[in-house]
């Protein structure tokens, strides 16, 4: 999901998309957009073209993970 700065850089044809460098020419990206389809969602625009290079992160220092109850309820999944 691009930035609506972004987006507008998208709409006004100022950024070329990389998917096809990266088909060419990527091999550890390519394995990690196959692992991780989520990566491929966050680095396409909405009109199917990636325009961005996505990384991940783990949680570092000062970092929180949270999980609602009642959403680990919903899914019964406890606690």
């Amino acid at each position: 999901m691009l930035s609506l700065f972004q987006s507008q850089l998208v709409t006004d044809r100022q950024v070329i998309p990389i998917g096809n460098l990266i088909d060419q020419y990527s091999t550890e990206y390519k394995e990690l957009l196959d692992e991780y389809p989520i990566v491929w969602h966050l680095a396409t625009e909405s009109d199917g073209n990636m325009y961005l290079i996505e990384q991940i992160t783990g949680l570092k220092t000062n970092h929180a993970l949270l999980i609602r109850n009642d959403w680990l309820q919903a899914l019964k999944l406890g606690e």
